[in-house]
């Protein structure tokens, strides 16, 4: 390929960056807002939902998250979707965990609970976030309690939404297609090691060729791409994408 070929291939590939980049994400325009948890907490193993009732055992702000407790806990209240959809979905950054409980708190002091563990979840191909189900929400529900056993990380606690379908809070499609093009263009320098490999010998081409696979790897499970074309368990892809990250 000559050098005019090749600069207007470049000019070409900016070109379609750029418009990409430019196009609005129409769908956080149509798709309903996402619920935040108002308050979190953290415990030993012991504490129960009933203990957490009482708005005395809870921090309702951004300061003194904890990961390192047994148990942490997550408040979501009616305020957050006040005069929106009522949410049916839990969505959150993978990490690592034991299991996640929620408890749906009525007016009346009734509690509808539903438990999941680690296998549950659902990745998407939206980012690096899963999803579960959440026990029925009513219009009388006042608050959801969510209690997670073993949290390996803070951004579990602190990405907490709460939705009523995982596309309101997942990536754009134009981001989504992002990553595909960076995975694509990561496959001309593997081809190259390779063929180098084959003809040289050498190991310092190998060792390259081992970073980039590593590189496609962090943004397959990092990113959430790999959910488009396989479903995986999110304790999978929980240990694949720092790992891709460590080796690359």
């Amino acid at each position: 390929m000559g050098r005019p070929a090749l600069l207007k291939l470049l000019a070409m590939l900016a070109s379609l960056l750029a418009l990409m980049l430019s196009v609005p994400a129409l769908a956080s325009a149509q798709h309903a807002p996402a619920a935040s948890p108002s308050c979190h907490a953290a415990s030993d193993a012991t504490r129960n939902f009933s203990d957490m009732i009482d708005g005395s055992a809870w921090i309702c702000s951004d300061k003194n998250w904890e990961a390192n407790r047994p148990v942490a806990w997550l408040r979501f209240d009616a305020s957050s979707w006040a005069d929106e959809m009522l949410p049916r979905h839990f969505i959150s950054r993978i990490s690592r965990h034991d299991s996640i409980e929620f408890a749906a708190l009525d007016a009346d002091g009734t509690l509808r609970t539903l438990r999941h563990d680690e296998a549950a979840g659902r990745p998407f191909g939206g980012g690096p976030a899963f999803e579960l189900a959440l026990p029925e929400i009513t219009e009388n529900t006042r608050a959801l309690l969510v209690r997670i056993e073993r949290p390996h990380s803070i951004p579990l606690l602190t990405e907490a939404k709460l939705a009523v379908a995982p596309e309101d809070v997942a990536w754009s499609q134009h981001e989504m297609i992002l990553l595909a093009l960076v995975i694509g263009m990561l496959v001309l320098p593997l081809c190259f090691d390779v063929s180098f490999f084959i003809v040289l010998r050498e190991r310092s081409v190998m060792l390259h060729a081992i970073m980039v696979v590593a590189m496609m790897t962090y943004v397959l499970f990092a990113g959430g791409l790999i959910s488009v074309f396989a479903t995986l368990p999110v304790a999978l892809i929980a240990v694949l994408a720092p790992l891709s990250w460590a080796i690359g």
